[in-house]
């Protein structure tokens, strides 16, 4: 959104917001009219990859487009009406003109702007263009998306795209289009898509003409969209600071909208209700739960260390008996490879030496691409089956389903080790450490990422120069494969070296855990192992 010259734009980004979330529109429009400063771009390589392979693949999708036909690129040189009005003109010639394919093809209508992908000229069966009642070409608007399947938002702004120049006086376009990864396609008739694009046009409108002020309060609860919305850590901020209900750990924001309606606004609110403010429509189990973890939240607020209380501890008897064969286990994948179809680039594992049992040996097995994936896993899993001939009673512990459903997945796609993986999920041989977790313990912490447990076992991890988390994982080895490719192995070793160290650190806190878990259970009476 912007505003020019007195009059706000708006722009499909617009009519995403209000789908995903109003609160990110009123604040884009307070930025607009001089209410309020925009927030500052905090540096998220995770959201800098992810628009780095969109552009990478739009070029790939143009390469071919460029020499199978005529081709225009309508260029638009700044942000201001004139530059508007001047590459709509020049979108208005090349659609007169009957080229086949029309790049960043610009819609404006003077309080709307967009930049279409791709405007394509429509064929019919025959491969022959096709024309409107008055003798004018007609064109579909397409998208490229970097995901393999449509998203409503994806949907939506490519259909208002099609609206667009239907009000604005061309053709009535056929069909709408999202190219998407892997070769796939989205299409649909805009007989069935136009309605849904007008009646978001003109909600957006509304809303925008009903503002007057910036909102009350300033931040809203989180939802679906926030991860790539530039107001993240505004809101997160503000919810930190009211104590919002959404902070707490599982809880659901129908029950978030329950709990405000019977006068319940924060985690302190809530941790010490009554049994009669309990919303009608919740059930009592659900309310002591929710209340409890609140309370167990608020204690942890003026605590140093990460506060924990048992709510099931026979749940730790489900853990098995320790084995000097033991392995911790944790995977690093990259869902954006291969299109979206992911690879499993590190297979880590941590385990007892035989030579000195007080010791404990990392290695990982790295994969590069497709094929070596193939061998990679294969090589992990013949480590297994050897290590099992030598411990019959071991087990390979791990946290969170990730692990259980990426060995899965690699032996469905590499077509080996099909019946091996099968053998160790009927046998029980993978131990989710969550599971258990979660089952017999609360903790005073918004999440129960392995990243907050482990403070109560290990205290907080010190950020550093080198990976911190999953996503930087990812990052990471996209920034190691451009290196390699680029042909500078020296450097693709070093991320790589780089993703290993975290990737031990992961499997040392998950045998930390263990450990942990063994300890309490030990307190409790729950089992004593030698």
């Amino acid at each position: 959104m912007q505003r020019i010259d007195g009059q706000l734009v708006m722009s499909p980004r617009d009519l995403i917001a209000e789908l995903e979330c109003s609160h990110r529109l009123h604040l884009d429009w307070a930025v607009a009219v001089g209410k309020l400063d925009r927030p500052k771009r905090v540096v998220n390589p995770m959201l800098d990859l992810l628009a780095q392979i969109g552009r990478q693949h739009e070029e790939d999708l143009s390469e071919p487009l460029e020499s199978g036909g005529t081709f225009v690129q309508i260029e638009n040189e700044s942000h201001s009406l004139e530059s508007y009005q001047r590459s709509f003109a020049e979108t208005q010639k090349a659609m007169s003109q009957g080229i086949d394919v029309i790049a960043q093809a610009t819609l404006f209508s003077g309080d709307f702007v967009g930049f279409v992908d791709f405007l394509i000229l429509s064929r019919d069966e025959r491969n022959r263009p096709v024309k409107d009642s008055a003798g004018r070409f007609i064109y579909d608007p397409v998208d490229a998306k970097s995901a393999r399947s449509a998203k409503e938002a994806a949907i939506l702004q490519v259909t208002s795209y099609a609206y667009m120049l239907e009000q604005l006086g061309m053709p009535r376009p056929r069909y709408v289009y999202l190219w998407l990864a892997g070769d796939q396609e989205w299409s649909a008739s805009t007989d069935e898509e136009l309605g849904i694009a007008g009646e978001s046009l003109i909600r957006t409108r509304e809303k925008l003409n009903g503002f007057s002020d910036l909102p009350n309060p300033i931040w809203a609860p989180p939802t679906a969209g926030c991860s790539t919305c530039t107001w993240i850590e505004h809101c997160k901020s503000g919810r930190e600071d009211a104590q919002d209900l959404s902070l707490i750990y599982d809880i659901r924001m129908k029950a978030r909208t329950a709990f405000i309606d019977v006068g319940i606004h924060t985690m302190h609110d809530l941790a010490f209700a009554a049994d009669h403010q309990r919303p009608q429509q919740m059930t009592p189990a659900t309310f002591q739960k929710l209340r409890a973890q609140a309370h167990l939240q608020v204690r942890g607020l003026s605590s140093e260390n990460i506060l924990f209380e048992a709510i099931n501890a026979n749940h730790l008897s489900l853990m098995p008996e320790p084995s000097p064969g033991d392995v911790w286990f944790d995977i690093e994948g990259d869902p954006f490879a291969y299109d979206g179809e992911g690879l499993e680039y590190m297979l880590g594992v941590l385990s007892q030496s035989a030579g000195a049992p007080s010791e404990f040996v990392f290695k990982t097995f790295d994969a590069r691409d497709r094929e070596e994936e193939g061998r990679s896993f294969t090589d992990f899993m013949q480590w297994i089956i050897a290590r099992r001939r030598q411990y019959p009673d071991m087990h390979i512990y791990h946290y969170a389903p990730y692990e259980k459903t990426a060995l899965n997945k690699l032996a469905r796609i590499h077509g080996v080790m099909e019946k091996e993986v099968s053998k160790l999920l009927a046998e029980d041989v993978l131990v989710d450490l969550y599971s258990i977790t979660r089952k017999s313990f609360r903790f005073s912490t918004p999440s129960m990422s392995i990243k907050y447990v482990e403070q109560v076992y290990q205290g907080k991890r010190v950020k550093g120069d080198g990976v911190v988390d999953a996503l930087g994982s990812v990052v990471e080895f996209e920034l190691a494969l451009s290196a390699l490719n680029a042909g500078d192995d020296m450097e693709f070793e070093r991320r790589l070296q780089s993703i290993r160290e975290y990737n031990k650190v992961d499997c040392e806190s998950t045998k930390e855990l263990d450990m942990w878990l063994r300890d309490r259970a030990m307190e409790l009476g729950i089992n004593s192992w030698s």
